[in-house]
């Protein structure tokens, strides 16, 4: 069971604990949802960190979890048996994660964590020749690494998926963007998608949709977000 920790809601951070939150129950409901269509076209429950397909890939799988946050994602990898390497340039969010994934009863699972600016540590690990089986970012909108490397996604989000291709396994299972940008359709992520990792993994299968979060009065979905989802057919 993942249990969030509410203790770091202090005076002048109530922006960024609900923007977390929401990116943390958007992610539960991905995770244990059935996935289904709503309307045609809002996506509901679609699996964001795929556990079933890590539990079945019968090999050790790595996953790579960008802009991180309180670590909904990677405690879901690191339940289904995935060794994850979380990233984020907020040392309080990577603080928040860890204790999240112990609070959660998985403290003895491999995970590394890591607090840097997402893009030179995706440079570091090609250079390393290190690879993943799985990749999930969920990029802000506009933000600052450690060192005030500034991070617009409009202009820097194609160029990171791009870079991401070259820490890919040979056989990769699935690539997940995932964002709460006004204004960004789930079009744009799978053209990205289509472009960058389709033609590095030769193939598979790219979807995107809303993220949404069902209501248990009336069962009407409250959208708040989109994703874009390359996965290996």
């Amino acid at each position: 069971m993942l249990i969030i920790s509410s203790e770091r809601l202090v005076a002048g951070t109530a922006v960024i604990f609900w923007e977390s939150i929401l990116r943390l129950i958007s992610i539960v409901v991905l995770i244990v949802a059935s996935g289904r269509l709503v309307a045609g076209t809002t996506v509901l429950g679609e699996p964001l960190a795929k556990h079933k397909e890590i539990e079945n890939a019968k090999r050790p799988i790595k996953v790579l979890n960008l802009f991180a946050y309180t670590g909904g994602a990677t405690v879901a990898c690191a339940a289904a048996g995935a060794e994850v390497c979380h990233v984020d340039a907020s040392k309080g969010m990577v603080t928040w994660a860890k204790e999240n994934l112990h609070t959660s009863g998985l403290g003895d699972k491999k995970v590394r964590f890591i607090v840097d600016d997402v893009v030179k540590f995706v440079e570091r690990e090609i250079r390393r020749g290190n690879k993943y089986d799985a990749i999930i970012m969920d990029p802000p909108s506009y933000g600052r690494g450690p060192k005030g490397e500034v991070w617009q996604i409009e202009e820097k989000l194609y160029g990171l998926v791009e870079l991401c291709t070259k820490v890919l396994s040979d056989e990769p299972l699935f690539f997940l963007i995932n964002s709460y940008t006004t204004g960004l359709s789930p079009i744009i992520l799978e053209h990205i998608l289509d472009a960058t990792v389709a033609k590095k993994a030769k193939g598979g299968k790219i979807y995107g949709g809303e993220i949404g979060i069902p209501t248990s009065r009336d069962g009407k979905v409250l959208p708040c977000g989109i994703f874009g989802r390359w996965e290996s057919k």
